[in-house]
């Protein structure tokens, strides 16, 4: 992720839209046209049809090649072999900007290291001249609200987004001293790369967290004090069903949808009923599902200390936790093994009738358990969670403008 620089130091909140007044920037600063900072005008890229990649053409740079960070993906690389195709090839310093559809505003800066590069249609390349703008410093100004807003402004004007040419062109920015250009890019740079070491940090940590919840959770590894075989139980010795009801005593702002991503969230207003006496009641550490979903993985556990409610048409069950520590079967929902139930267990339809009660998730699925293991095991596994959102909260606090 690229660092957003935060301008509003310098630019007032009712200034903050397609442009800004000098009195708003340091004194030294200027005000210029992007236009008027480039050594030609923007260019559009070239309009030839993809070919399969080869060694001996040119990389070819598409809208869907260029990353939400502004970087070049070379995920689906393809080439071009178009005969003038040289006329589009990229060099050191050029910026290319996506000029229609959904990502209209997105740059990317280019990178030698990517290869050889020849820009797309959709596509506007300028050419900073290096004199009153540095290409990197532009690139960062591209992360700015300040250079959304405008995007958004000018973007919106017509039906389809779109920014032509003479409109990137008339973009105004402050200008340093280029050297104060050059202090700043410094800088920004260093984050980025700070950036980018903590994402393969959080990656890393993901990573082992996958892997001891694949091992640990499974018994394929024994954590230290701790032997003998474990148990493997049907899961209906281990849970019970729920089906108290709310009897209207809850308001709907206690009402909760199942979501695979986000577990627990409160329900739209839109898909609530009229009613919700007959609302299941969740309290902490009970676990609810929607019957028609499952087998996508919308199951999950209520982690507030007040009680909280679903749909009537939803399973609610507990863990009994003598035998089973809701923690740990939380954590095992991610593994293979669980994975593998319910696709097995399951019709094959989003709205399986295999899922219609808490029966029908216990019929054959076997748990395998050790009470005091699988509460060793539940502390373990949690506290690389909270390291891990720590690393992406220092990321969030170094990048939020």
């Amino acid at each position: 992720m690229v660092l957003r620089i935060p301008y509003q130091n310098i630019m007032p909140r009712k200034h903050r839209t397609q442009s800004f007044h000098k009195s708003r920037i340091p004194k030294e600063w200027t005000i210029g046209r992007l236009v008027d900072c480039c050594s030609d005008k923007g260019i559009y890229g070239i309009n030839a049809a993809a070919v399969e990649h080869s060694s001996a053409l040119p990389r070819y740079l598409r809208i869907t090649d260029i990353d939400g960070d502004g970087r070049y993906s070379a995920r689906n690389m393809v080439s071009v072999a178009a005969t003038n195709y040289e006329d589009f090839l990229l060099e050191n310093g050029d910026i290319v900007f996506v000029r229609t559809g959904a990502t209209v505003g997105k740059s990317y800066l280019y990178d030698s290291n990517d290869g050889e590069l020849v820009y797309a249609g959709f596509l506007i390349r300028f050419r900073p001249d290096g004199c009153t703008l540095l290409p990197e410093f532009l690139k960062q100004f591209t992360e700015t609200k300040l250079y959304w807003d405008w995007v958004k402004t000018v973007a919106s004007r017509s039906g389809q987004p779109g920014i032509n040419a003479e409109e990137y062109g008339s973009l105004k920015l402050p200008l340093p001293h280029l050297g104060e250009q050059k202090v700043i890019v410094r800088v920004l740079r260093t984050m980025d790369e700070l950036i980018r070491k903590t994402n393969r940090l959080i990656e890393q940590k993901k990573n082992r967290k996958k892997y001891l919840m694949q091992t640990l959770l499974t018994g394929k590894k024994r954590l230290k004090g701790f032997r003998g075989k474990w148990k493997t139980l049907p899961f209906r010795e281990l849970a019970t069903e729920s089906v108290f009801r709310n009897g209207g005593k809850m308001s709907n702002d206690r009402l909760m949808a199942v979501s695979k991503v986000h577990g627990m969230v409160p329900m739209r207003e839109r898909v609530q009923g009229e009613s919700n006496h007959r609302c299941k009641v969740v309290r902490q550490n009970y676990f609810a599902y929607n019957p028609m979903r499952l087998n996508i993985g919308s199951l999950a556990r209520w982690d507030g200390e007040e009680p909280a409610m679903v749909s009537g048409d939803y399973v609610v069950f507990k863990c009994e936790e003598d035998r089973l520590d809701p923690r740990f079967f939380d954590f095992y929902r991610s593994t293979n093994e669980w994975a593998n139930y319910v696709r097995r267990a399951g019709d094959g339809s989003v709205r399986g009738s295999r899922w219609r009660s808490a029966k029908a998730i216990s019929a054959g699925n076997a748990v395998k358990a050790a009470s005091a293991h699988n509460r060793k095991i539940t502390v373990t596994t949690v506290t690389l969670s909270p390291r891990i959102r720590l690393s992406m909260n220092r990321k969030t606090a170094g990048t939020s403008t």
